[in-house]
């Protein structure tokens, strides 16, 4: 008697209809990197310039915690999408650079962890239908 786990169920969708919170949280995700990675976000005449930095010191502080958000961030998410595409997407079926991996990558780039969380739920739910 084999004691074999099931076969992974393989995922063929990306979904995102009716889940208005998941699709903020995405938006939520790409607008903070964007802000992270531009600097006029911090420069003098900006709204964050004009209420909480005000001095030029404050101002070079802000840049250089603004640069190491921006690697942090961008380094983080650059190497998890490798990661998720080896563990979770390879795992499921989900076709090397195809419109559906790209969709996931995107997802995990700019969602983060939201992306395995969102992964994880499509596969139960993929699970759930096959049993």
């Amino acid at each position: 008697m084999s004691s074999a786990s099931p076969k992974p169920v393989k995922i063929t969708t990306f979904p995102l209809r009716n889940q208005p919170g998941r699709i903020a949280g995405y938006t939520i995700g790409a607008a903070l990197m964007l802000l992270i990675s531009r600097r006029g976000f911090i420069a003098p005449g900006s709204i964050i310039y004009n209420t909480l930095i005000k001095t030029p010191e404050a101002a070079q502080t802000a840049a250089k915690i603004q640069d190491w958000a921006f690697l942090f961030v961008v380094g983080a998410h650059s190497i998890e999408v490798p990661l998720f595409a080896v563990t979770k997407l390879k795992k499921h079926g989900v076709p090397f650079f195809s419109v559906l991996w790209w969709k996931w990558a995107v997802a995990c780039f700019v969602g983060g962890l939201a992306a395995w969380k969102h992964f994880a739920l499509t596969v139960a739910a993929a699970e759930g239908k096959r049993a």
